[in-house]
């Protein structure tokens, strides 16, 4: 296994214990679609955003700041909260198939 999917794999583990399902029901079931961009800095006389705000189409999503700023989360409110890079980390964010499933449980 490749550090990226023991994290993903540890996070769905996670996921899936605090709904009450074993790993037995979800271990066949897991397939990994790595999905790499690499964020460049702007140029002169170009705004600050590298993507426009969007959403995770897969279960999870794994971001490698690599201590760059610019990752920011809206809350339910509308309002957006920057993300402080820290070393040696990485950030899971639940995607809307997670999302889904969370508000449906």
């Amino acid at each position: 296994m490749t550090l990226l999917s023991e994290i993903i794999h540890c996070v769905m583990r996670m996921v899936f214990d605090s709904y009450g399902i074993e790993d037995k029901q979800f271990e066949g079931s897991l397939f990994y679609l790595a999905k790499f961009m690499k964020y460049r800095a702007p140029v002169q006389g170009e705004g600050p955003i590298a993507l426009p705000p969007h959403s995770y189409k897969s279960f999870l999503g794994v971001l490698d700041d690599n201590g760059v700023k610019g990752f920011e989360v809206k809350t339910r409110n509308g309002e957006w909260i920057n993300h402080e890079p820290s070393h040696c980390t990485f950030v899971v964010v639940a995607g809307e198939p997670l999302m889904l499933i969370s508000h449906l449980l």
